[in-house]
């Protein structure tokens, strides 16, 4: 039976305050014991609420205090917050963002995020919202050159024929997806679960390929699960076909044929080329972005299903829990005609 600790909010920033003091330097001969050190007692919302509590921390303590300036018609007010503001052009979203992005210190990536559209200085979360919404989806439109995706074009992956010179575009990538996460964002990209264990260095397995690719998938599976003694007369070759160009998967032995001793080979190196040696640049680059922003330590809190939920959502939803929790910021109450229309819809 699953176990899990459950505890108030004060001990967990109790706690928290204590890791964050001990993880740089720990007194080898008495350690002291800490709850995060023991991830496998909390359940998603402890970890979620440890990794919330620990980016707001980390906000504050990259922002500077509020000044007081002087302006000539309203005297001594306070200056701006000492907030990361991005200010974006709508109708060139992609290349402001990342041209902006490029250029923030480390410290400002860490600070609370602000994205102001247009000139329009105000302050709201609907902004960073629609930002990432909309950047992403144009990423992939603007930027495919980045990306691969499945055989049912419902899945994400990085291109296996990324040029050097866009590795940069990689690692801005991750950057976004590590504010988006900071920032209680979600990516609107499909990605296996595959990205979200190599983020959490778990080496990726068959049941990552079925994910991606049912064909692939369910092919490897057919060689692995054969009972005859004849696979090599199946006309099974180290050479498989990926990302649009053909792979010898044993540069010594081109066209070696996969047999019943050697398939479980044939099966690895096929999952390792997919997702690791044909993105290595690119995956690295992009978990330097992402790391950039997101504490890697505490992130080991999550396992990788839990991360991905996190960072992309769900994709099933609780609608009766979401209707009881809804708030409304106009007049119309909940039992007005179009908002019951609204749920019964």
């Amino acid at each position: 039976k699953t176990f899990y600790v459950e505890m108030n909010q004060k001990i967990l920033e109790e706690d928290l305050q204590l890791w964050r003091a001990t993880s740089e330097k720990k007194d080898g001969n008495h350690p002291p014991l800490i709850l995060c050190d023991f991830w496998f007692v909390l359940d998603l919302k402890l970890k979620k609420l440890i990794f919330d509590n620990n980016s707001s921390i980390t906000q504050r303590e990259n922002q500077t205090p509020q000044q007081m300036v002087f302006h000539p018609l309203m005297g001594w007010i306070p200056s701006d917050p000492d907030f990361f503001y991005l200010n974006l052009r709508r109708d060139s979203l992609l290349e402001d963002s990342f041209q902006q992005l490029a250029a923030a210190p480390l410290s400002d990536l860490r600070k609370h995020l602000v994205v102001r559209f247009d000139k329009d200085s105000k302050i709201t979360k609907v902004y960073k919202t629609d930002f990432f919404h909309h950047l992403f989806l144009r990423i992939v439109s603007d930027k495919p050159e980045m990306f691969m995706l499945n055989d049912s074009e419902t899945l994400v992956w990085f291109s296996s024929k990324a040029a050097e010179e866009n590795m940069m575009d990689f690692y801005l990538f991750g950057v976004l997806c590590g504010l988006a996460l900071y920032n209680n964002s979600i990516v609107h990209l499909s990605f296996p679960l595959v990205l979200f264990k190599k983020l959490l260095d778990v080496a990726p397995t068959l049941e990552d390929m079925v994910e991606f690719s049912e064909d692939v998938g369910g092919s490897l599976k057919y060689i692995l699960d054969y009972k005859d003694d004849d696979l090599e007369e199946q006309d099974f070759t180290f050479e498989i076909h990926w990302d649009g160009k053909d792979v010898d998967l044993d540069p010594q032995d081109p066209q070696k044929s996969v047999t019943n001793q050697n398939r479980k080979q044939f099966i690895d190196a096929y999952v390792n080329y997919a997702f690791n040696i044909s993105v290595e640049k690119a995956f690295q680059e992009f978990r330097r972005g992402f790391f950039q922003v997101c504490d890697q330590r505490l992130l080991k809190l999550f396992h990788p299903n839990e991360l991905q939920g996190i960072l992309l959502g769900e994709d099933v939803y609780d609608w009766e829990q979401l209707r009881q929790n809804t708030l409304y910021e106009w007049n119309n109450p909940p039992t007005h005609p179009t908002i019951q229309m609204f749920w019964e819809v």
